[in-house]
């Protein structure tokens, strides 16, 4: 899941995905503790969830469809809003978004990016 958000924060700003560094990893599992603590208080109540949740993921990213990265994200979404509640989500988002380390790290890695591009002759 951290992968899959890396990327999509790479593609949101224009970044190769390879451009954040370990920093935004580190920082995003961070962030993520704490919905890590309500899918694991939620599975402790409800183990077999666990097989479910696993079992929707294999058939999404895995399945052919039209627009598979649109399937995707919207499955996603879906699993944040059912099984952790949507004002989780929201939480997260807004760390995201104000998260000082998070932001640097995406800042550092547009300003590389931006001095490894040769300037047009």
């Amino acid at each position: 899941m951290l992968e899959h958000l890396k990327t999509r924060v790479s593609s949101h700003y224009g970044l190769k995905p390879d451009a954040l560094s370990e920093e935004f990893s580190l920082a995003l599992i961070e962030v993520f503790s704490e919905i890590f603590g309500v899918f694991r208080k939620r599975v402790e109540e409800e183990p077999w969830l666990i097989f479910h949740i696993a079992r929707r993921i294999v058939e999404v990213e895995t399945s052919v469809c039209e627009n598979p990265k649109k399937r995707i994200n919207q499955f996603y979404l879906s699993v944040f809003c059912k099984y952790f509640a949507l004002q989780n989500l929201e939480i997260i988002i807004s760390k995201l978004q104000t998260d000082s380390r998070i932001q640097s790290t995406i800042l550092n890695a547009r300003s590389l990016e931006e001095q490894q591009v040769p300037p047009p002759s």
